[in-house]
């Protein structure tokens, strides 16, 4: 695990699911993910923005609750469930 996961949330990691050009995504207890972003957090808040707009909506697909986000340490925290 990197030392860029927040220290409150190393206990919590339950494995990494992806990575990609942003951010890498941690699964986390209690049907959460964290999102660290590899450098500065660039649309953060507008794709929490759209989340919570289509989570408005009836999908045939689970869409994330973005519950946290956190500038100071670059990731966003979101339920799956």
């Amino acid at each position: 695990m990197t030392e860029r996961v927040p220290e409150r949330f190393r206990a919590e990691v339950v494995r990494r699911i992806g990575h990609g050009g942003e951010a890498t995504v941690y699964e986390l207890a209690g049907r959460r993910v964290l999102r660290v972003f590899h450098g500065r957090p660039h649309g953060a808040g507008e794709l929490a923005a759209f989340y919570r707009a289509i989570g408005e909506a009836k999908t045939s697909f689970a869409v994330p609750e973005i519950i946290e986000q956190a500038r100071r340490t670059a990731c966003s925290i979101a339920s799956t469930g």
